[in-house]
């Protein structure tokens, strides 16, 4: 017999937190206080529920969505926020979860720059450490489990939003290796030696936007902003020329552009 019951997104999300409740599944390694709510805005005629989940006088963001800051289940996703009452690493990485709207503190890093996903769930952040190191830290959104996965060498600051490849092996974003905001690069950081390297080198991928291919992830997407500028003091003077941004693949490791 078939139900005549509508089966709407809310009963699905209530239906999955219940189980995974039950199962003991995904609870969060978080301390520091009570979890925050979000609060309910409307239900639109569709049935669709508007919620808010931020409510701080603070500046936030979804993390720039050309891939989804989530959990592998969509459970919990991420946004960051700037808090200016942080000394050294004042941007807060929020994990909140769906269908009850709580919030957690996961961690705080240096900025959005160098933020990355894995299709399983892994969120990439980069953080100042107390005594001057830049390290790429990951953590688990199922869990929020965090760890220290790599300390950057001397002189590499990640100045893009990052990415990584399925197996974890490869993490590349957008830096700039020499003073004077007319060239820049694209770090690639092998972690599974270690090794850390410029993948490549060019005028224009001042806001190069990189990423891996979602299959074996040996092809990086770069894009090329043909005709940006910054002046010497390192404003933003021009995003793109008349020529327009376009995009072009680089192989990895090695650095071959096509």
């Amino acid at each position: 017999m078939v139900s005549s019951t509508p089966i709407t997104r809310r009963s699905v999300l209530r239906h999955i937190l219940t189980g995974a409740a039950a199962a003991g599944v995904g609870r969060f390694a978080y301390g520091g206080g009570p979890a925050i709510h979000g609060v309910f805005v409307e239900r639109q005629p569709t049935g669709a529920e508007i919620w808010q989940v931020t409510s701080e006088e603070l500046h936030q963001s979804n993390i720039y969505c050309e891939v989804p800051y989530c959990s592998r289940d969509s459970r919990y996703f991420v946004y960051a926020r700037t808090n200016p009452k942080l000394k050294l690493n004042r941007t807060e990485f929020m994990v909140v979860e769906l269908g009850t709207w709580k919030q957690h503190r996961l961690d705080t890093a240096r900025s959005l720059s160098g933020c990355a996903i894995s299709t399983d769930g892994l969120f990439y952040y980069v953080k100042q450490t107390d005594n001057g190191h830049t390290v790429l830290m990951r953590a688990d959104l199922s869990d929020g489990a965090t760890a220290e996965v790599y300390r950057f060498q001397e002189g590499l600051s990640i100045r893009s939003l990052g990415t990584v490849t399925n197996d974890r092996r490869y993490y590349a974003g957008g830096a700039m290796t020499e003073p004077g905001w007319t060239m820049f690069d694209v770090a690639l950081v092998d972690l599974e030696t270690g090794r850390q390297s410029i993948l490549d080198r060019d005028p224009y991928i001042l806001n190069p936007h990189p990423q891996f291919e979602p299959g074996e992830g040996r092809t990086l997407m770069i894009q090329h902003n043909r005709g940006g500028e910054y002046s010497s003091e390192g404003k933003l003077e021009r995003l793109v020329g008349p020529e327009g941004a376009t995009l072009y693949l680089v192989s990895v490791p090695a650095s071959r552009p096509e």
